[in-house]
């Protein structure tokens, strides 16, 4: 499980074009200058899950979420491009969820926004999803670099 985040050559997502209409700015609730990952949150979830020098489980929890969280943002762009409101929502809602959870706190009030602009779909949820995109490729990769730092982490990840 996780596997492909494992090696970057699988990263497949995040290689990818989208291709989004240009569409106006939208006043969402991330701030510029905020973390990919909260430091409170990362830390808390790091003190839980590390066993001695022993990060499997972080790091296993952490593969299965960029796992999930990327096929949640491929069914976001997807749905957005088919229109279609109630997968958009549904995405949102629960990648909204598991960010919280990892510390990605920034991602998902993104999320939280794009849920909401859901439907009907406008220019807005347009923006919304080229932010979101832009905001899970710091969050991605912010994620894999806390990983590779974990004791032990560069033989696992």
């Amino acid at each position: 499980m996780g596997d492909c985040y494992r090696n970057e050559a699988c990263w497949r997502f995040s290689s990818e074009p989208i291709s989004l209409p240009k569409a106006p700015s939208v006043s969402a609730t991330v701030e510029p200058e905020a973390p990919a990952i909260d430091e409170v949150t990362w830390a808390e979830l790091v003190d839980l899950m590390v066993d001695g020098d022993d990060a499997t489980e972080v790091i296993d929890t952490v593969a299965e979420f960029l796992s999930d969280a990327s096929a949640s943002m491929e069914k976001i762009h997807d749905a957005y491009l088919q229109q279609d409101e109630t997968t958009l929502r549904k995405a949102a809602h629960r990648l909204k969820s598991a960010c919280g959870n990892l510390g990605a706190l920034s991602m998902a009030r993104l999320l939280a926004d794009l849920e909401a602009a859901a439907a009907p779909i406008t220019s807005t949820t347009a923006t919304l999803v080229l932010r979101t995109r832009e905001e899970w490729r710091r969050v991605e990769s912010d994620l894999h670099a806390r990983c590779l730092s974990l004791n032990g982490a560069s033989q696992a990840f």
